[in-house]
């Protein structure tokens, strides 16, 4: 059974995607992932409000223990929003637990 992790960027200041930093979150995330062998990274999808990137694996605990390290190891910029998505017989998806990773104070 899969569940999921979902990085949710939010805009930069001045109101736009920063393309490169989702780039760079969403390298980092595969490849904590991979490493660690939680699972897989299904990519990112860049919107006009927010970008999203995706991991898959048997346990969402365990992939948000593994990516919500990664998002705030890497974070700069706005926070991004990292959350659970559990699936089984009595869930629709619904979204589980979260937590805010934002820029390091300097």
């Amino acid at each position: 059974m899969e569940e999921a992790v979902i990085v949710r960027i939010a805009l930069d200041a001045s109101g736009v995607i920063d393309r490169d930093r989702v780039i760079r979150l969403g390298q980092a995330v595969e490849e904590a992932v991979r490493g660690l062998g939680v699972g897989e990274c299904d990519g990112w999808e860049i919107g006009a409000r927010h970008a999203d990137i995706y991991a898959y694996g048997s346990s969402a605990d365990a992939l948000f223990k593994v990516v919500a390290s990664a998002v705030q190891g890497a974070a700069t910029g706005p926070p991004g929003r990292v959350s659970k998505r559990r699936r089984g017989p009595r869930s629709r998806g619904v979204q589980d637990g979260g937590c805010a990773a934002r820029q390091p104070a300097p």
